[in-house]
């Protein structure tokens, strides 16, 4: 499998260090003043920086084009930048994440942010995205022969906010998918299984589980969660890019992308109704 860089951000409260909720935001919010965040991860780069500290306040009127806002589609706040908007919705995406546009209502914005309002062109972010990671891999900030170090480190960080934020561990049609596909009893791998909330829902529709994670943060938490929800999955830390199984072993593969508007679900079977190593 070729490396890839993914971006991500998460939003954490300086003092306390702890994620920043919906509700905790628009507590903090009805005061009417600002308040100090931190930024983490880089899907806002290169105008916001891992690490950068950002004002947010009450967002008291439609946001303009290029304005930076803190958007909750899904439950998890991120900030993003207003690309288009409608009478109804409103298009954000990430500076760095130029491919990937979130589609959202004016009541899923939660505060604006102090941020440029230039939108760099797709050429200028493939330049500074190009001079970061050189930079990055110059100072040996990771190992240089692990290119998804980084992408690693910011799941190990979020860990915890993964298996306590809201939201249902899998949606009904999603399932109704895979009961279509997979018998009951069936033993199926979850290629990504993050926090454990896909695999938690899969055994208990009876199928036999195991749950594969490069994070190692995240394996300790979904078998943390495993064991306090007295449900039977077999979490296994590995890298999908090095990991074998042998042929016949599972009668489904699923992975899942969620990127807070479209869940995408490979399910895929062999002519034989088997999987092989070679499908992972």
């Amino acid at each position: 499998m070729k490396p890839f860089w993914h971006p991500l951000s998460a939003l954490v409260l300086p003092d306390p260090p702890v994620f920043l909720t919906p509700n905790l935001l628009r507590l903090l919010l009805k005061k009417g003043e600002a308040i100090e965040i931190i930024y983490a991860g880089d899907r806002m780069a290169p105008a916001l920086r891992h690490g950068a500290k950002v004002r947010l306040q009450r967002l008291e009127e439609a946001p303009r084009l290029g304005e930076a806002v803190v958007a909750c589609p899904s439950g998890i706040p991120d900030l993003l930048r207003v690309t288009s908007m409608s009478k109804s919705m409103i298009e954000l995406r990430g500076d760095a994440d130029p491919s990937e546009v979130l589609s959202v209502s004016r009541e899923a914005l939660l505060a604006s942010a102090r941020l440029p309002e230039e939108v760099p062109g797709q050429l200028l972010r493939f330049l500074r995205r190009y001079a970061l990671d050189l930079r990055e891999a110059v100072r040996e900030r990771h190992d240089p022969g692990e290119p998804a170090a980084t992408v690693r480190l910011k799941y190990d960080t979020q860990a915890s906010f993964y298996a306590t934020s809201p939201g249902k561990e899998i949606e009904e049609p999603l399932l109704e998918s895979i009961r279509q596909q997979v018998a009951s009893g069936g033993r199926v791998l979850v290629a990504g299984s993050g926090s454990g909330r896909e695999c938690f829902a899969l055994a208990r529709q009876g199928y036999e589980v195991v749950g594969v994670d490069f994070s190692p943060t995240m394996v300790e938490t979904a078998r943390s969660e495993a064991r306090r929800r007295n449900v039977e999955v077999d979490f296994r830390h590995a890298d999908l890019r090095l990991h074998c199984e042998p042929a016949g072993s599972y009668d489904c593969i699923l992975f899942t992308y969620d990127d807070q508007t479209v869940t995408v679900v490979r399910v895929r079977h062999a002519a034989q109704g088997r999987l092989t190593a070679d499908d992972l």
